[in-house]
């Protein structure tokens, strides 16, 4: 391996910093030859961030063949393109996927695409294990009434192949607010067995 101060990125033909570009053992120099930024817009170009994407949470779900496909995460991305948490505009720099039903949770948390929303990553991070998302909405601030409804006609809208009505969106709030009453009545009694 050679020591080198400055290496000139194939793509984009700039001198840059050696730290810019990825390890590489295997080369003479140690480092890859396309810099960190032209090998992300290159990845965003082939759609390796969504195979990417699929891979990885097919795993985290223990498929061996993922249920969710690049074309399921593509109509995702094409349905949100807000945070139906906060409203942020999503691109590949904040765009994440988030299971409504977390796949750490007991109750539900499949790797289906019905499951699947795009947020973005701030609110993906905050949300976490959150096993109700009604929880989620009623804590987060920037989750407003306005955001909830959307999110719900949009959620269900999906889930069910058609658009549904504004009592159809209360019936969904209704339903989901229970079942959070539920989840926690739950998570008491967990409490309570393990005290005594």
């Amino acid at each position: 391996m050679i020591n080198v101060e400055t290496i000139v990125c194939r793509a984009c033909q700039v001198e840059k910093e050696p730290e810019l570009f990825r390890v590489q053992s295997h080369t003479k120099i140690g480092r890859d030859t396309l810099c960190n930024e032209c090998r992300a817009i290159h990845r965003r170009a082939n759609g390796e961030n969504i195979r990417r994407l699929v891979y990885t949470h097919a795993k985290r779900a223990g498929q061996a063949v993922p249920y969710v496909t690049e074309d399921d995460l593509i109509e995702i991305f094409e349905v949100y393109k807000d945070c139906p948490f906060c409203s942020v505009r999503l691109d590949h720099t904040n765009r994440s996927i988030d299971h409504v039903y977390p796949l750490s949770s007991e109750y539900g948390g499949k790797h289906v695409k019905e499951n699947i929303v795009a947020c973005c990553l701030s609110c993906n991070a905050s949300k976490h294990c959150t096993p109700s998302v009604y929880d989620f909405y009623r804590r987060k601030e920037s989750f407003t009434d306005e955001l909830w409804r959307s999110f719900i006609q949009k959620w269900i809208s999906r889930m069910i192949g058609r658009e549904i009505s504004d009592h159809e969106v209360e019936e969904m709030t209704f339903h989901l607010k229970a079942e959070s009453e539920e989840i926690q009545t739950q998570a008491e009694l967990k409490q309570v067995k393990k005290i005594v």
